[in-house]
């Protein structure tokens, strides 16, 4: 029988232009895999597709219901003007109830067109100081200030990368609410901030009438309302709030008890995380 050497095997080297034939499985997995990644991106952008579609729709359909909607209510006005010693109380008790379901609608209306508009428009992304954006959100909410007489104290904001306008209209709805939920003339509001790993986390707390927990989440859903007609609103707003938050990559949310107050977070991230800051768990 011949012998043959093979001890000049264990020492061979595969060759660079050898073929690696990988396993049949492994094929497998990865075509699996790759048909699994584009199912999900075409899954994705078509709900793209679809969002950018309904916003556009939204926004179409606000702009287009305020023009007949305003000559309604002026029509309304002017019957009242006109005839406002002629009718019997119970018109002018119709009357005003026509208006004030006139005004809701308007204001419904200008909120939808304001929520489709955050999602149409590209940021225009600034440094912005936010102690500006406060000032602007105070000026907008003029007859309210003016009226109810809010304590605004401001604590140190940040300088930030932002759009001027969507950071007012996020102070705006908060501090607005703060006023809305008062639970006395005058209620005192602190805006303050603290820098984290991630970015800076942002408080805007309130004495007012408070929230129950079971409500915490709810309160940010698209048209929440908690309290009825006997408040006026649209509950929109912190749905705008949300939006406006999450495109920007933040969080937020809101700490409450009724009857103590509330304090709405939102997180406002960093370009580049920050080592050896604190993370953004609370003030």
């Amino acid at each position: 029988m011949t012998k043959y050497q093979t001890d000049h095997l264990a020492d061979a080297k595969p060759r660079p232009d050898a073929l690696v034939v990988k396993p049949l499985e492994c094929c497998f997995q990865e075509r699996e895999c790759f048909t699994r990644q584009a199912r999900l991106e075409a899954i994705a952008k078509e709900l793209k597709r679809s969002n950018d579609a309904l916003e556009a729709f939204a926004s179409m359909a606000s702009h287009d219901l305020k023009e007949p909607l305003c000559t309604i209510t002026s029509f309304l006005k002017l019957i009242e003007l006109k005839n406002s010693d002629n009718l019997k109380a119970e018109s002018r008790a119709h009357l005003k109830y026509a208006l004030n379901a006139s005004d809701r609608l308007q204001n419904l209306i200008q909120d939808l067109l304001d929520y489709s508009r955050i999602g149409m428009k590209e940021a225009n992304l600034v440094d912005l100081e936010m102690s500006e954006a406060v000032e602007k959100a105070m000026t907008n909410l003029g007859t309210a200030v003016l009226e109810h007489h809010p304590r605004v104290e401001v604590e140190n904001l940040p300088r930030i990368r932002a759009d001027l306008e969507r950071t007012t209209q996020l102070f705006q709805n908060l501090i607005g609410n703060a006023i809305k939920y008062r639970s006395h003339p005058g209620p005192l509001i602190r805006i303050r901030s603290k820098r984290c790993s991630d970015g800076w986390l942002i408080e805007v707390a309130d004495d007012g009438i408070g929230i129950e927990k079971q409500h915490h989440q709810r309160i940010f859903e698209m048209f929440r309302r908690l309290h009825g007609q006997e408040i006026p609103g649209s509950g929109v707003g912190l749905g705008i709030c949300r939006k406006i938050v999450k495109q920007r990559g933040g969080e937020i949310w809101v700490e409450s008890e009724l009857g103590k107050g509330s304090s709405f977070y939102f997180t406002v991230p960093h370009e580049l995380p920050i080592k050896g800051e604190l993370d953004c768990k609370g003030l």
